[in-house]
């Protein structure tokens, strides 16, 4: 599960989200949409990758019936 570096909500499965690289130098950390104005003006640098999506880690477990 990926958490906005920024207002570090966990970013929900499904949701678009774009990697950036903090001034700091952190490396590259994932932002939500509704950030991405704030890193911006913090002087963060949007990385020029494609858009991800949360795919989530979903696990289902089967309990075994006797």
């Amino acid at each position: 599960m990926a958490m906005c570096m920024l207002c570090r909500r966990n970013i929900l499965v499904g949701e678009s989200y774009r990697v950036w690289r903090a001034p700091s130098g952190l490396g590259e950390r994932p932002v939500c949409r509704l950030c991405e104005d704030e890193a911006d003006g913090a002087g963060w640098v949007r990385l020029e990758k494609p858009l991800e999506q949360e795919k989530g880690s979903l696990i289902w477990h089967a309990r075994k019936v006797a």
